[in-house]
């Protein structure tokens, strides 16, 4: 068998792939194996209640969301449109005036990416909702885009279009077996009805993938366990037909975010969905063949005890119900979805770590990447490459998602570092800044100070100039930031550069490569520091950075250490077999002297005849004056 390529996985990214790579882009020849049956089958898909909330504090994921609501509403259906996706609207509860707050400024990004929503008072919220209490609420936030999806309606649906144009051949009931990869290049896919040959393959089995990437590279996400319970019949709602579409679910989508909680209604009883309990982990070994797990009671009683709080007609009831399981989904190590082309084999691809939220937009980027180049929305966050190592380990892995897991609903302030773990790595003047007494923050895994304590009174003699932050903005945040700003502007700070990482580009053909990726002139003579860009193949901007030539057929980048894992990709995956492209940050740390009187400092540590010459935007090897050691100095 032959195929231009093969999607692993039938749950709805994978559905949603083969939709857009064969009725959107007009690829033929796709095959499609999933494990268990379809439409229905044994993943996430067939068992998530099947809320699309179509709001977050991410720009990426709201373009992904509100794109997939719209495509899920455009699908046919033979049951009639109200059994694909139905747009509810979805109601975000607000417990607390701090989460208020927060939905205040998510109704603010809303609007500055050019999406609908609103703020409801309590009073406004209970006309949407009359079964809850408004008491116990602050207000709430209001989507119109966000909605209801039948998971399994919508897989047939996108099978079925995609089936229609002769492009697609699907296989259920199909094991997966391997990948196969020659010389860095998928070349087939061995399955349990035999090989395909193909030279593209996708895997998009989600809780099932890290155990059969290990061609593909790491996906750092794990399994777990959540609560989904439905009510027995509630007698306020005794008279709903059945019979009438329309009246399933007739309330937006809830999400009681200070309780880690979200309701929908079910005809005449209601669906309480719960992360307000221990993680339950599961190892990907351990999944299984199937994504459902049984009900564990004995971890839903808070969650019962604040369904009663928000909801009176529950309150007369005991925790009893129809139908009640644990679902497993997939948490990343960071929240995000894991997209993008290994490195190590060409033609191998990610579409995981996605929920039913997103999976129309992440198969639409997918989809764009295979077959463009590129992708409309920024792939940054998303991008397969983006886990420094430590993130990769399974220990780390274990720990962060885990805390994800609790936080899923979370108060996370954008300047609010990572929780746990900690102490990752150190930077090599770690010793230097708890001596300082620095408030640490953490970067790409690093320990790296935000301000120093032991300057409390150098923000004491500058508080006049320091403007005084109150609310939002005073969090994670203190005036000695402002008086150390102030005080280098005004005279010169070593800074620690630990954060900054160096990728070397050496050999024949280096100065062509470098040229090829970066917008401005870096054929320079040695010694040369260029500011410059990197260009994605649409002429967008990709990342800016400082490239230094330090001779012919050798050059230094200069890019962050958060971005480092897929700025290498970029650079390797563009480079001749001539050119060898490296990580030598292990290698070096980095310091900065900044300010106006840096140079007094450079004059005292700095030979004379280093000095000469060394002027703005070049670059050179000096030594640090009676310590025997050469360094590589820029002056920008």
């Amino acid at each position: 068998m032959n195929a231009r390529a093969v999607i692993i996985g039938g749950g709805i990214v994978g559905s949603a792939l083969a939709y857009h790579l064969t009725v959107v882009h007009g690829w033929n020849n796709i095959v499609l194996i999933e494990q268990g049956d379809l439409p229905e089958n044994p993943g996430s898909t067939s068992h998530a209640p099947g809320g699309v909330v179509a709001n977050a504090h991410n720009k990426t994921l709201t373009d992904m969301a509100q794109y997939s609501a719209d495509l899920y509403e455009s699908l046919p259906n033979p049951k009639g449109p109200h059994h694909t996706f139905r747009r509810y609207g979805g109601i975000e509860l607000t417990r607390t005036p701090e989460r208020y707050e927060d939905m205040v400024r998510l109704n603010g990004e809303m609007a500055g990416w050019g999406y609908e929503s609103r703020m409801l008072s309590p009073e406004e919220t209970y006309e949407y909702l009359p079964f809850i209490d408004p008491k116990v609420i602050t207000g709430s936030l209001f989507s119109p885009a966000s909605g209801l999806v039948k998971g399994v309606q919508v897989v047939d649906g996108f099978l079925n279009l995609a089936r229609a144009t002769g492009g697609l051949d699907v296989h259920p009931n199909t094991a997966f077996r391997d990948v196969v990869v020659v010389d860095g290049r998928v070349v087939g896919v061995e399955t349990a009805i035999g090989h395909i040959k193909t030279d593209t393959a996708v895997l998009a089995a989600n809780i099932w993938s890290p155990a059969l990437a290990h061609k593909l590279g790491a996906i750092p996400l794990m399994a777990f366990q959540h609560h989904y319970a439905i009510t027995h019949p509630l007698k306020q709602w005794s008279d709903t037909d059945h019979e009438d579409p329309d009246l399933e679910a007739v309330y937006p989508l809830i999400r009681d975010l200070d309780a880690a909680m979200y309701y929908r209604r079910h005809w005449d009883a209601l669906g309480i969905g719960s992360y307000h309990h221990v993680p339950q982990m599961v190892d990907p070994r351990d999944v299984g063949p199937d994504a459902m797990r049984p009900f564990t009671p004995e971890h839903f009683g808070d969650a019962w005890r604040l369904a009663q709080e928000m909801v009176p007609m529950l309150r007369d009831s005991a925790p009893e119900f129809q139908k009640a399981y644990n679902g497993m989904f997939a948490f990343s190590a960071d929240g995000m979805p894991i997209l993008g082309e290994s490195l190590q084999a060409r033609g191998f691809w990610s579409a995981n770590a996605s929920w039913i939220t997103h999976a129309g937009g992440v198969a639409k980027s997918v989809a764009e990447w295979m077959v463009e180049g590129e992708t409309e929305w920024d792939m940054r966050q998303c991008h397969l490459h983006r886990f420094q190592e430590h993130v990769k380990s399974r220990q780390y892995i274990d720990v962060v998602t885990q805390k994800n897991y609790r936080e899923v609903y979370d108060l996370i302030h954008p300047k609010q570092p990572i929780t746990e773990p900690r102490n990752v790595r150190l930077s090599p003047y770690h010793a230097e800044h708890v001596a300082a007494e620095a408030r640490f923050t953490a970067f790409a895994g690093f320990e790296l100070p935000n301000w120093y304590e032991s300057n409390a009174g150098l923000a004491d003699e500058l508080s006049e100039r320091i403007p005084s932050r109150t609310g939002l903005g005073s969090q994670w945040w203190s005036p000695i930031m402002g008086a150390e700003h102030l005080a280098i502007r005004e005279n010169a700070g070593l800074m620690d550069l630990t954060g900054l990482s160096i990728i070397e580009v050496s050999g024949p053909g280096a100065s062509e490569i470098v040229g090829f990726l970066c917008s401005n002139e870096t054929d320079v003579e040695i010694g040369k520091v260029v500011y410059t860009c990197w260009l994605t193949p649409g002429g967008g901007i990709k990342r800016d950075l400082t490239v230094t030539r330090l001779d012919s057929d050798r050059y230094w980048m200069f890019v962050g250490e958060g971005t480092l894992p897929q700025d290498l990709e970029w650079v390797r995956r563009h480079a001749p077999s001539s050119v060898t492209v490296n990580d030598i940050s292990p290698a070096y740390t980095a310091v900065g002297i900044w300010g106006p009187h840096a140079h007094r400092v450079i004059e005292r540590v700095m030979t004379e005849e280093d000095l000469k010459g060394f002027d703005f935007y070049t670059a050179r090897w000096i030594e640090i004056a009676m310590t025997g050691c050469s360094q590589c100095g820029s002056r920008m």
